[in-house]
């Protein structure tokens, strides 16, 4: 259990706790999901984030930051790590934020085991990135709301059983009708139908969510009414930042894995790393990895003074998801017809990496977001 480990190595923690995950679980496997899931709660991963006094390990950024980093070295692929941490910084984090103590003490204690699972629902079909365009809609009634839409690509669906949906007031326009409501499948009429296989991270559901006339009562309203975009905010400011934490993770070990071939790999009486273009595709995967390694340790000294981190984590979105689709397309050159016979995850961690540059905002909205904050030199997040 990670909260009994008094190793002050949190990099070699994960490294050695995802390793040992695929001693034990075969990733191709019906049931896999649900083992790596077990394993990954039964480590107290959902704790990591959780103060003291709810029961958790309250964990710095920085120790977070280290731990997510080997268990991507560790895993070497996406899949589960991004159901994961949608958990933690999606639901978790946003629930300890914005969440009464009804709510807390109503499901925290499920989510820290694992046994919980949430999603984190936004997207629609004719709304994916452009928030302002929501079809979901909620009004107020005795003692609650009744919701009522769809959202799409929804990560988690349709093994999770709490769902953060946002919905704007019926009759309001842009953002400021936006609220966020709990929803337990328990207790509500709301349909969750999985989308099937992926093209890249097998490990990590996905699916979409339907309510006519679903009932919320007004404990389950998460924040005030009118406060969803904030809470939007303040989730994917930790979202853009951690899920990028374990891919770093795995771009240094597909880095390192790549240079010990390199340096094996002969043709004819010379390693192919002697060769100029396979060594300028090294030297440019160790650029990348350094860049956003070091991008991630800039943005956690932000955090501690809550300033200027939306920028910041749109910048590590955008760098280090564009870093992992650029590195894997040259592990895959590197490795030639042995890349693309997946020995080295080469093809896996190509696939994976192309959902990096969509989900938690697109790179085009991520330079859009870069671009409106740069120009207009915001520097504060209200959100804190």
């Amino acid at each position: 259990m990670l909260g009994k480990n008094k190793i002050l190595n949190y990099f070699e923690i994960g490294k050695c706790f995802a390793e040992y995950c695929f001693e034990l679980c075969d990733f191709t496997e019906e049931r896999a999901f649900q083992k790596f899931w077990n394993l990954y709660s039964e480590f107290d991963i959902f704790r990591s984030v959780v103060p003291k006094k709810y029961g958790g390990l309250e964990m710095s950024h920085s120790e977070i930051i280290d731990l997510m980093q080997g268990l991507g070295y560790g895993n070497g692929q996406v899949g589960v790590l991004f159901s994961v941490n949608v958990q933690l910084w999606a639901f978790i984090v946003p629930l300890l934020k914005f969440g009464n103590e009804e709510l807390l003490q109503t499901y925290l204690p499920g989510l820290m085991s694992g046994k919980l699972i949430g999603s984190h629902a936004i997207t629609e079909a004719d709304a994916g990135s452009d928030v302002f365009q929501l079809k979901s809609v909620y009004e107020k009634v005795l003692n609650g709301y009744v919701l009522s839409g769809s959202k799409v690509f929804v990560t988690n669906i349709p093994v999770a059983n709490l769902h953060m949906i946002y919905a704007r007031r019926k009759e309001s326009s842009g953002i400021s009708g936006v609220s966020c409501f709990i929803v337990d499948e328990k207790k509500s009429d709301i349909q969750a139908i999985s989308r099937g296989k992926k093209f890249g991270m097998p490990l990590s559901p996905i699916g979409d969510l339907y309510f006519e006339n679903c009932f919320c009562s007004e404990e389950m309203r998460l924040g005030r009414e009118s406060q969803g975009m904030m809470i939007f905010q303040y989730t994917m400011i930790h979202e853009r930042v951690f899920l990028m934490a374990f891919q770093v993770g795995i771009m240094e070990r597909q880095f390192d894995t790549c240079l010990h071939y390199a340096k094996i790999r002969k043709q004819g009486s010379e390693a192919i790393g002697e060769k100029q273009s396979v060594s300028n595709r090294i030297a440019d995967m160790r650029v990348r990895l350094e860049t956003s390694k070091l991008y991630l340790k800039h943005v956690v000294a932000n955090m501690e003074k809550k300033r200027n981190l939306s920028l910041c984590s749109s910048i590590a979105k955008l760098v280090i998801s564009e870093n992992l689709y650029k590195n894997s397309i040259d592990a895959l050159q590197n490795y030639g017809a042995m890349g693309y016979l997946n020995e080295y995850y080469a093809t896996q961690q190509l696939l994976d990496s192309l959902g990096a540059l969509v989900y938690s905002g697109t790179s085009d909205i991520q330079r859009n977001i870069i671009a409106t904050m740069s120009l207009n030199k915001e520097e504060i997040d209200t959100c804190f």
